[in-house]
């Protein structure tokens, strides 16, 4: 699953939220980002829908490979222990299971 991180301004504080792209494509559900501060309502979802797709048109954005289960992985050819081993793969723990003992 693609994503793309958001950054913007609420109250003073700066945050950088990471949604699923599939999220962000639509006017409906792009209201969710609402939740987070962000001032999407249903009168300006489908303009913010189409700036996102734009500037994701108009600008290269880096991508990141990401995994939601720690462990061994392998990237091409060499296995990786998530969430320890280098840059490469990123743990992602914005999705990963909340109840780990």
């Amino acid at each position: 699953m693609e994503k793309l991180t958001i950054r913007y301004e609420h109250n003073g504080k700066l945050y950088d939220r990471t949604f699923d792209k599939q999220t962000l494509a639509s006017d409906r559900k792009i209201l969710k980002l609402a939740d987070y501060g962000l001032s999407v309502t249903a009168q300006n979802a489908k303009h913010i829908v189409e700036y996102i797709s734009t500037l994701e048109n108009l600008n290269p954005i880096p991508t990141k490979k990401s995994s939601l289960k720690m462990g061994w992985i392998k990237d091409d050819k060499e296995m990786l222990f998530i969430p320890y081993c280098d840059d490469r793969i990123k743990f992602d723990t914005q999705n990963a299971p909340q109840n780990i003992h």
